[in-house]
């Protein structure tokens, strides 16, 4: 399974943390789900990374990136898509990258915590 290689490279020296999620590879740096990497033939429409992003900030960060969209697959728009077939994918990543190096808020969400099971 390929996990855009060239997107972690771009995000290099950060302490990432790869954990599995929802048939994707997710990427935390501290306590913030920054990306997930889609490479799963099930979900086609869906390929790509899938960027964490509060939707209060989709106003500035959309117009940096060149093709994004909503995920067909989860029905929220905390997530937006790079999509893998896009022609400006890389450049989009980058941008991407750039923006979690820096610290901006506009990447990266606070998971809510997972329920305790009741015995």
């Amino acid at each position: 399974m390929r996990d855009f290689e060239f997107f972690l490279d771009f995000l290099y020296p950060l302490p990432l943390v790869k954990k599995a999620f929802f048939g994707t590879t997710s990427y935390y740096l501290g306590d913030k789900i920054i990306c997930a990497t889609c490479t799963n033939d099930k979900f086609p429409d869906d390929k790509g990374i899938w960027v964490s992003t509060p939707p209060e900030f989709h106003e500035f960060l959309f117009p940096k990136l060149i093709n994004q969209r909503f995920l067909t697959r989860v029905p929220t728009k905390k997530w937006i898509l790079l999509p893998e077939d896009s022609d400006t994918f890389e450049e989009d990543a980058r941008t991407v990258a750039e923006l979690v190096k820096i610290g901006s808020d506009w990447i990266g969400t606070v998971p809510k915590p997972k329920k305790k099971k009741r015995k």
